[in-house]
């Protein structure tokens, strides 16, 4: 802190109760004592919220710590869960599979159905292509 001007505030003392005080007046050592006590007593109080803020840090990353090994824990929990029932679905899938032996006409449809999709996706792509070269926004501009 900065330190008390004494003129300044024996001054100060005289013009506002009309008391004279001269800087050297024992009351002055008193002024001076309290500006001591209070100082040292502010420092005391800095110090110790300064120890609570830290406490206060260090009991929120032990939070923080167990609040990730309980979100980690959850995570893992349900990852097996849906493991479990990702296994499940593909047992079941399976099974039905299994017990329904394709036969030589479902096959043919699936091929040809297939190819119908391969050749519309050709058309898709070259009508897309065409039709930019048509208008000259796409990559064949003329």
């Amino acid at each position: 802190m900065e330190s008390l001007d004494l003129k300044k505030l024996a001054a100060e003392v005289s013009a506002q109760h009309g008391i004279r005080i001269d800087p050297d007046d024992p009351m002055m050592a008193v002024i001076t004592l309290n500006r001591l006590v209070f100082e040292r007593a502010v420092d005391e109080a800095v110090t110790r919220l300064k120890m609570s803020a830290d406490e206060i840090d260090r009991a929120a990353g032990r939070i923080q710590v167990r609040a990730g090994a309980a979100l980690a824990q959850e995570v893992k929990e349900f990852a097996a869960a849906i493991e479990q029932k990702t296994a499940s679905g593909i047992d079941s899938i399976v099974a039905v599979a299994a017990r329904k032996q394709p036969s030589g006409r479902s096959l043919l449809n699936a091929g040809t159905i297939a190819i119908v999709l391969v050749w519309a996706a050709v058309a898709f792509v070259a009508g897309v292509y065409v039709g930019t070269a048509l208008f000259g926004t796409g990559p064949c501009k003329g």
